[in-house]
């Protein structure tokens, strides 16, 4: 049977020759050279090209060593991946064909080699850190891994040189040292390192580095003068050098004021003084770098100058307690006080030794006076300064119009007072004014005055009391006059010249009624006809609307008319209508004449009667 397959293949090679074919071959090439790096992904994806015609292909296979992190997927020749260590890794990429036909197999093969190596990485940053000009330095210039260095063309001076402590072919350092030269300003300087590696993978990294060198530093002193108990503030600064600075005082030569203290990293002396004179010390301060600089400085300490308070003094109260302190500073205590110019208010006294002013104010006012504060050196300090009191008076009490009532009778003459509800500590001035108001109809009446015929009256209040006092020749009295309204009494208060409020500070309304008209005086005059009746009296609504007389005989007598009403409602009408009845209000004077038939001792009296709107009065005369 074996050499019957045989014969058919050759029969069927013979009979139909195979047409030319390009061999297959593993893509990426074989003998392919890789590199990598650790952390670095791969993604190579191995496929063959030009497969065998008519073979069934079967799965790639992987023979050898792959880098480690790296997965290979026998489906679909896809090598994928992070590495994760450096070596070089030799393995093989292979596909197989069959042909079923006739048994054949092909396999297509790629050899390769992967290198893996760390990447070169330079771990110094440029700029390097400054120099400082004239002190020795030394920088490091270092790498990840051992590495061969070199340097190249640049502007460094004469005076600084390269180290390879690792030897130059292999160490992972490049040393650099030497002194920069002196500069008076900062300076900087470039050249270019190079480094490689030959470890798995050849790498090769150029960089051009730069260093700044700064000048020598100096101190510079800011230092002002002090003064004993007050805070200090002064502060020591670094000029060129290399920033961090350090800051010191030398020892054994001199020291910082009593209650000072220097901040080594700032430079700032602070605190508070404790005694005076002239401190002379030296400062040192060092660069970063290790150079160094010393000055000698001085800080001079002195007692504050003596000042008395600013503030202003607090206002105080007639009459109440008051205490103030006037406030020195500077100098040496103790301290005296004392009244240099001007007058404290009346009342107060300053205490020499503490500066108090206290006392009872009896006199308002502003007082300006001025206070010297001497201190204990010797000479003593002074000072001076001008003060200002102002004294307030207190709040006034009401002022209450007394004893009057609020109805009053016509043709009287009330009294009345003015009284504050507590006493005032300075004397008080005013006027009390009238003013009187008619009933409706009725005229002004001239006779309603203040008992000094005034409509006003002036007066005081004495300090420290509350009842007023009527000025020189007054009274607190009024004439209520004949005519029925209303008295307002107003009272105005002064402080000196100042009227106070509310004004008028109190006020008082007195009510004059209707009444019926009053006889004042009644006279019978004889006449060789008879008599008449002489009948004197007010009426304070200025109306009689009737007038009755009735006799009285005499023992043993008859009449034969006791009763007359005399008809004058008319006249006293036409009286009070008169421009002339006006200055006499509600006043008359009635003659009543009578013709007598026999003898007038047969009359023993008359009594009069007067009638108008609000009622009546009477009065009797004998004859």
């Amino acid at each position: 049977m074996r050499g019957l397959k045989i014969a058919c293949l050759l029969l069927l090679l013979s009979a139909a020759p195979l047409a030319a074919q390009v061999a297959p071959s593993m893509q990426p090439p074989t003998g392919t050279y890789f590199e990598g790096y650790v952390k670095d992904p791969v993604s190579i994806q191995f496929q063959v090209v030009n497969p065998p015609a008519g073979g069934n292909a079967g799965p790639f296979v992987l023979s050898g060593t792959a880098p480690p992190g790296l997965t290979f997927n026998p489906l679909t020749g896809l090598l994928s991946g992070t590495l994760t260590a450096t070596g070089s890794y030799s393995f093989s990429v292979s596909r197989s064909y069959t042909f079923l036909a006739f048994g054949g197999l092909v396999t297509v093969t790629g050899n390769y080699t992967f290198a893996v190596d760390n990447r070169l990485v330079l771990l110094t940053p440029t700029p390097l850190p400054p120099a400082t000009s004239g002190v020795s330095m030394t920088r490091l210039i270092s790498a990840n891994m051992a590495a061969y260095w070199d340097t190249g063309s640049g502007n460094l001076p004469a005076g600084i040189s390269f180290i390879f402590p690792g030897g130059e072919l292999g160490g992972p350092t490049l040393q650099m040292t030497g002194v920069f030269p002196q500069v008076q300003t900062p300076t900087t300087y470039n050249f270019i390192v190079y480094v490689s590696a030959f470890n798995f993978v050849e790498q090769f990294i150029e960089r051009t580095y730069a260093i700044t060198v700064n000048p020598p530093p100096q101190i510079s002193a800011n230092l002002p003068t002090g003064q004993v108990g007050q805070p200090y503030s002064g502060t020591l600064s670094a000029q060129g050098g290399t920033a961090p600075f350090s800051f010191s005082i030398s020892s054994g030569a001199g020291a910082l004021p009593p209650g000072l203290s220097l901040n080594a990293s700032t430079g700032a002396i602070t605190g508070t003084p404790t005694a005076t004179g002239t401190y002379i010390f030296v400062a040192r301060l060092t660069d970063a770098n290790g150079a160094f600089s010393e000055s000698q400085l001085r800080i001079d300490v002195q007692l504050p100058p003596l000042t008395l308070n600013e503030a202003a003094l607090p206002e105080g109260l007639v009459g109440s307690a008051y205490s103030a302190a006037l406030r020195a500073s500077g100098g040496t205590v103790p301290y005296s006080f004392s009244v240099s110019g001007g007058s404290l208010p009346p009342g107060l006294a300053l205490n020499t030794d503490t500066g108090v002013l206290s006392g009872t104010p009896t006199l308002h006012g502003a007082f300006t006076f001025e206070a010297t504060v001497t201190d204990s050196n010797q000479p003593p300090l002074s000072a001076s300064r001008t003060f200002t009191v102002t004294i307030e008076l207190p709040p006034l009490s009401p002022l209450t119009i007394t004893q009057i009532q609020e109805t009053v009778q016509p043709a009287s003459q009330p009294s009345f007072g003015l009284q504050l509800a507590q006493s005032f500590p300075a004397e008080l001035n005013g006027t009390a004014e009238l003013e009187f108001a008619p009933e409706a109809g009725l005229p002004p009446d001239p006779a309603v005055r203040f008992a000094n015929g005034s409509t006003s009256v002036n007066f005081t209040i004495p300090a420290g009391q509350a009842a007023a006092v009527p000025s020189s020749g007054s009274l607190f009295a009024l004439q209520t006059g004949t005519t029925a309204g209303t008295i307002t009494i107003r009272a105005r208060l002064r402080l000196g010249s100042t009227v106070l409020n509310p004004d008028p500070y109190s006020v008082k309304t007195v009510r004059i009624p209707a009444a019926g008209p009053q006889i004042t005086r009644l006279v019978i005059v004889r006449n060789p006809t008879g008599f008449e009746v002489q009948v004197t009296g007010y009426t304070n609504t200025r109306q009689i609307t009737g007038a009755t007389f009735r006799f009285t005989p005499a023992p043993g007598a008859t009449l034969t008319a006791a009763e007359v009403n005399v008809p004058v409602a008319s006249a006293f009408q036409a009286w009070f209508a008169s421009e002339q009845s006006r200055q006499y209000g509600g006043q008359f004077l009635l003659v009543v004449p009578f013709t007598l038939q026999g003898s007038a001792g047969a009359l023993a009296s008359v009594q009069v009667t007067l009638t108008n709107s609000a009622g009546s009065g009477s009065a009797t005369a004998s004859f």
